[in-house]
């Protein structure tokens, strides 16, 4: 028996108590005690989303190093763009957090294809600067020169595309 259950707080914390309770009354009898109410079915995903947040994001970020070293030939492109894409999860993360999102299977969702979606944006601008120019070493005299004539060339090509397809994605979350 529980006290009236009204906001969604109160079903994971009586979801909660309850496996707490059977946990202890089998420890003392004995006995396999399972709880059961008819919520429990939709809130269970409560008791292990942390770490199914943790295992597919990581397991998408690795993904993310290993395409991007391996695609770009680079493993310091790779790991920069796979940087990038952990901080706007991070951010998307802390909008959630900001706007009051709770960490669901729903929210769980839309943090992978933000994922993607950096990865996406970020790789295409990686890539024009991993083709554009001789690709010097940084210690070569017109090295650094060299880079940063990539980087306008890459940020002038592709920006712009990059930049549309992201204002263009947002009108369609976020028709007016």
């Amino acid at each position: 028996f529980t006290d009236p259950l009204r906001s969604q707080d109160d079903f994971i914390k009586a979801f909660k108590a309850s496996h707490r309770i059977a946990d202890d009354l089998s420890e003392r009898t004995g006995a396999r005690v399972f709880p059961y109410s008819l919520f429990f079915v939709f809130f269970d995903q409560y008791a292990h989303i942390v770490a199914i947040t943790q295992e597919v994001l990581g397991l998408g970020l690795a993904a993310v190093l290993f395409v991007t070293a391996f695609l770009l030939g680079s493993w310091r492109t790779g790991t920069i763009v796979t940087i990038v894409v952990a901080l706007t999860v991070t951010n998307v993360m802390g909008v959630m957090s900001i706007w009051g999102i709770s960490l669901n299977a729903l929210s769980l969702v839309n943090l992978i294809i933000s994922l993607g979606i950096a990865v996406e944006f970020c790789a295409h601008v990686a890539r024009a600067f991993m083709t554009s120019g001789s690709g010097l070493p940084l210690d070569h005299p017109a090295g650094q020169r060299e880079r940063d004539e990539r980087m306008w060339t890459a940020l002038v090509d592709v920006g712009p595309s990059v930049c549309t397809s992201l204002l263009y994605n947002d009108m369609l979350v976020h028709p007016s």
